[in-house]
């Protein structure tokens, strides 16, 4: 059975959330963050939300499991902090992505633990799964 590649990604976006302050507050340095009109990358359109973005490294791996762990060992004890930025802003959304790259002659197992849904709930976070073939 091949492994396939996975990806994981923990984004909060809002139309008037501060990247800098999400940053103090979670003591931890996104990957990427947006803030509501910068320019978008070889266009001369502008963002209309602001965002804070964490990455997790690509891995191989036959399901979500152990990049699942990741997400709940860097964010499970920062449930508050999310319940907060809840509260102070309006339109704050929080989304898990995993992306899969399905590698030949299998499919990965697409399975959240009881522990990753529960932290998903606490926070409202959306979960969104792509799948991909061949990488």
């Amino acid at each position: 059975m091949n492994k396939h590649l996975i990806k994981a990604e923990l984004r909060i976006t809002g139309d008037d959330i501060i990247p800098e302050m999400i940053t103090d507050e979670m003591g931890i340095t996104p990957t990427r963050t947006i803030t509501k009109g910068d320019n978008i990358r070889r266009t001369s359109e502008k963002y209309d939300y602001s965002a804070w973005e964490y990455c997790f490294n690509e891995e191989e791996g036959y399901d979500l499991d152990a990049i699942e762990m990741k997400i709940l060992l860097m964010f499970n004890d920062k449930k508050h902090i999310f319940n907060v930025l809840k509260s102070e802003y309006k339109n704050v959304s929080f989304t898990i992505s995993f992306v899969v790259w399905i590698s030949e002659g299998s499919l990965p197992g697409i399975f959240l633990s009881y522990n990753f849904i529960k932290f998903a709930s606490d926070i409202y976070a959306e979960i969104d799964v792509d799948q991909y073939l061949n990488y």
